[in-house]
């Protein structure tokens, strides 16, 4: 599956987005975690196959980065592993191209490299990445570009009900810390805090301060809220709207730092009015300058911005038990470049034909 900075992934319902976030997921947290604990959250690894296959098949996951290693020279980086259940039939990678000898590979318990002393075994509980990283500067900056993967599908429940404080660093996939994040920005009177507002604002149409209160050792949200020539009044979180808890939401998951390195959200656009979507795929596109952003949706309105273009949609399809991702066919690239038609016109009436040929790689995907 090749993105593009900015990607948008449209199908119908059972279709397979939600698959492809936790595929992210899974590959995440088998290095914050480790294998047997991302697999066992799944109920086993016959769970996370492809349905229908062989109780033998092999689970592989894999990504590949781009990185300049050295002064004007890119490099390709390929990172994954591929298992069965049995320790024999484990296999993880790393390569590089086109320098050989800063990559590693494992099979079952047996690790080898030019970086490592010989004989290095590990258990298949561990990953190789994870486990030497601080053997390799390369090995830790591409563990830390996988765990710096993140994907959301807002709960706009969740956010109002809040939490216990704790040491928020990121904000959780469902944003149930939403308001412990805030409160760090608050207490650093970040850019992210004034930023937020200045956006809130506007998606209102009213001048809008976050805030947060701790009640009973919870902390939640709350939004001081400008009514005309009224003083400001206080709401708390479950006196905010849907739209408007899912909007602050998704403003702190694109300005959260330390920044994602991937950025996928799931139906950025639901509960929210054309002019709240508009105004947040404006803040994505912003932040797809500096790393990959990803955004489901199934909505017209959204498909008609101007940061929607024939390229960098991806139709999702379900077949026999896979999910699998299609660029438009041809005819359908040409309308939308002629402008002729756009995206979301298409979408509204059926017409956002995938080409043929689906985005898959036949073969040892641990040979990308």
């Amino acid at each position: 599956w090749r993105i593009d900075p900015l990607t948008f992934l449209v199908g119908k319902n059972g279709a397979g987005k939600s698959t492809l976030l936790d595929a992210v997921e899974f590959l995440r947290e088998a290095v914050t975690d480790n294998l047997r604990t991302a697999t066992a959250r799944r109920g086993s690894a016959m769970a996370i196959r492809r349905r229908g296959a062989h109780p033998d098949a092999p689970v592989g996951i894999a990504v590949v980065l781009r990185a300049d290693l050295a002064r004007g020279r890119e490099s390709r980086i390929l990172w994954g592993f591929e298992f069965t259940g049995s320790v024999s039939q484990f296999r993880e990678v790393l390569l590089v191209s086109p320098e050989d000898s800063l990559g590693f590979m494992r099979r079952g318990r047996d690790v080898t490299s030019e970086r490592l002393p010989a004989g290095s075994q590990l258990d298949t509980s561990a990953l190789a990445l994870a486990h030497f990283f601080g053997e390799e500067a390369l090995w830790g900056a591409v563990e830390n570009t996988v765990r710096q993967m993140r994907t959301y599908a807002l709960d706009p429940h969740q956010i109002a009900l809040g939490g216990r404080p704790g040491a928020a660093t990121n904000l959780l996939s469902d944003g149930s810390n939403a308001a412990d994040l805030l409160l760090d920005h608050l207490n650093r009177k970040s850019a992210v805090e004034t930023a937020t507002n200045r956006t809130l604002s506007a998606i209102l149409g009213a001048p809008t301060e976050l805030n947060v209160g701790i009640q009973g050792g919870r902390i939640g949200l709350a939004a001081d809220i400008t009514e005309g020539k009224d003083a400001p009044r206080r709401y708390d979180g479950s006196e905010l709207s849907s739209g408007t808890l899912r909007a602050i939401g998704t403003l702190l998951a694109l300005g959260q730092t330390p920044e994602p390195s991937f950025l996928l959200i799931d139906e950025l656009e639901e509960s929210l009015h054309p002019h709240a979507v508009a105004i947040l795929l404006e803040i994505a596109a912003e932040a797809s300058a500096r790393h990959p952003v990803v955004v489901t949706s199934h909505s017209p309105e959204l498909l008609k911005q101007p940061a929607v273009s024939a390229d960098n949609v991806r139709v999702v399809t379900w077949e026999r038990g896979t999910a699998r991702l299609h660029r438009l066919d041809a005819a359908t690239r040409e309308t939308i470049d002629t402008r002729l038609d756009d995206v979301g016109n298409l979408l509204s009436i059926n017409a956002l034909w995938p080409a043929e040929a689906a985005e898959t790689f036949d073969g040892d995907i641990l040979a990308l």
